[in-house]
């Protein structure tokens, strides 16, 4: 029997499948280019943007706060 590399107790989905697959984010490409695009607009653009066209999530609450700042 081999030991495991990670220790995965109480980790979130999200946390392990950026570990197991490389990724640094879970947000697709396409998307991330598609904010680019709303941001380059404006920040008060953007954040109608994302507002309008985002699902719930960490980093759609993340985003807003920082473009309310």
């Amino acid at each position: 029997m081999n030991m495991v590399q990670n220790e995965t107790y109480g980790a979130s989905f999200d946390v392990l499948i950026k570990e197991l697959f490389g990724l640094r984010s879970l947000i697709s490409q396409s998307v991330i280019y598609e904010i680019r695009v709303q941001l380059e607009k404006g920040d008060e653009h953007a954040k109608k943007w994302i507002k309008k066209n985002l699902g719930l999530s960490a980093e759609k609450a993340y985003l807003i706060r920082k473009l309310s700042q």
